[in-house]
């Protein structure tokens, strides 16, 4: 479910900002839904339908390989901690900084989570080729 918030999080900033090529995405190595990540990316890229979310290529690297992975990280965890209702405050009060007009916090269309979802579900049937 996350990676569908992400496809359509940077799919909304793209819009925002007039940009228009494809949108590549890089997961940690150790990532345990790698399978499923590699599932839904075939999905979203082969739905005619989704075209228009510029899905790129997906790769899986480690932070030692790609240090933005651990900036990824802590954006993520600010993230989730202002969710949460906790403030960033004291040594993280400058996260707070990440989070401006850029910032895209958007819900994911209902009828784009269906199609991802029943493309999925074939996708763990082992209808589409996840590779």
């Amino acid at each position: 479910m996350a990676f569908l918030m992400v496809i359509e999080i940077n799919r909304a900033s793209a819009v925002k900002q007039g940009y228009r090529a494809n949108i590549d995405f890089v997961f940690d190595d150790g990532n345990k839904f790698k399978r499923h990540l590699l599932a839904l990316h075939n999905s979203a890229r082969s739905l005619p339908e989704l075209s228009d979310f510029n899905v790129g290529s997906l790769e899986f690297k480690t932070a030692s390989d790609v240090p933005a992975l651990q900036g990824a990280d802590i954006i993520a965890w600010a993230a989730r901690r202002r969710k949460a209702g906790k403030d960033l405050k004291g040594i993280h009060a400058p996260l707070n900084e990440l989070f401006d007009d850029c910032y895209a916090d958007s819900p994911i269309p209902q009828d784009v989570l269906q199609q991802l979802a029943a493309s999925f579900a074939r996708a763990e049937a082992g209808l589409l080729d996840e590779t």
